[in-house]
């Protein structure tokens, strides 16, 4: 989902810019509240927001790492 990246010119890796990654979960959380709330807290789809934003998360978390480190 999250397609626009920035170039970080310390380590050479891409990572989502940080505003469409707030936004992507922002957006994911929205949608697994939804589903929980049409299917239950158990159904596969709230279990595939979950993961999905569980990943988006971890990218925050190199995000923060990498600017912590410049």
């Amino acid at each position: 989902m999250i397609k626009k990246t920035r170039k970080d010119r310390t380590t050479e890796e891409t990572l989502p810019d940080l505003d469409v990654l707030l936004k992507e979960i922002e957006i994911l959380r929205e949608g697994m509240l939804k589903a929980a709330e049409d299917y239950g807290r158990d159904h596969p789809s709230v279990l595939e927001y979950s993961k999905e934003i569980d990943r988006c998360h971890n990218l925050l978390m190199q995000y923060k790492e990498k600017k912590d480190s410049l």
